[in-house]
């Protein structure tokens, strides 16, 4: 009985100290920083998602094709930011205009295990662009293809608009 009572006192402190507090006591911060796209070598964990355009990512052995999309950089910036803001528990961690990277951090609903997204938006001439997207857990071995599809998400809305 003893074992209950104590297994039931950390959950009420890990509830109640807050569960991205405890992540980061543990496993640092949930911001994991950024990635060069063009030597970015993917944890062999099946916990992340990589597309990235044909030769971009040359070094990624598990990715996903990105499309070219038919506008410049910044409209294509502005539609995946609506599509970002509309998600629940994400925050933006940092914003490089200049090199149009981005990072996030977006939480799981229940345990807010953190996954940071990294995005780099890639101009390819004045009508066209496209995009490498990085989206890793920080936790555990495996995501269930949660950052899968949450990319695959996003990226089905792109092209639909």
């Amino acid at each position: 009985m003893t074992i209950f009572y104590i297994i039931i006192a950390i959950v009420i402190a890990f509830f109640a100290y807050g569960r991205e507090k405890t992540w980061t006591l543990f496993f640092g911060q949930a911001d994991m920083g950024t990635v060069d796209f063009a030597t970015l070598v993917p944890s062999k964990k099946p916990n992340s998602a990589l597309f990235c355009p044909e030769d971009y990512c040359p070094n990624a052995e598990r990715k996903s094709p990105s499309p070219i999309f038919d506008m410049p950089a910044a409209a294509l910036k502005d539609k995946l930011f609506s599509i970002i803001n509309a998600e629940p528990h994400i925050v933006q961690v940092a914003n490089d205009v200049q090199n149009h990277e981005y990072r996030f951090v977006q939480y799981t609903p229940l345990m807010r295990y953190p996954d940071t997204i990294r995005i780099k938006i890639i101009q390819l001439n004045d009508n066209q662009s496209t995009l490498a997207i990085f989206s890793e857990s920080q936790i555990g071995r495996s995501d269930l293809s949660v950052n899968y599809k949450r990319i695959n998400g996003w990226m089905d809305i792109l092209e639909a608009q």
